[in-house]
């Protein structure tokens, strides 16, 4: 809690006299390039999950599509069976 004399000196300019709350440049530089720093490696944490589930992602598609496409062609080759079947029974 603040008290009277403290909370006079935040209502005033700062100045010789008045020595309100104050940081020292150098804490405070370091202390914002500390939370840059940090924040920085939290995105590149982040990144790299990122890039990784992509990568995964891609895998997952791409075992996906090679799937389809052979049920695809295992599609095309029973219904042409069953086409011939159906054409040469009716065939005297």
């Amino acid at each position: 809690m603040l008290d009277f004399d403290s909370l006079n000196a935040l209502r005033h300019e700062h100045s010789a006299s008045n020595h309100a709350i104050r940081l020292e440049p150098d804490l405070a530089d370091a202390e914002h390039r500390e939370t840059l720093h940090s924040a920085g490696e939290e995105r590149a944490a982040l990144e790299a999950q990122q890039t990784t589930l992509l990568v995964e992602m891609l895998r997952q598609n791409t075992q996906l599509t090679e799937t389809v496409k052979a049920i695809a062609e295992r599609l095309e080759s029973l219904t042409l069976e069953v086409h011939k079947t159906v054409v040469n029974s009716r065939t005297p």
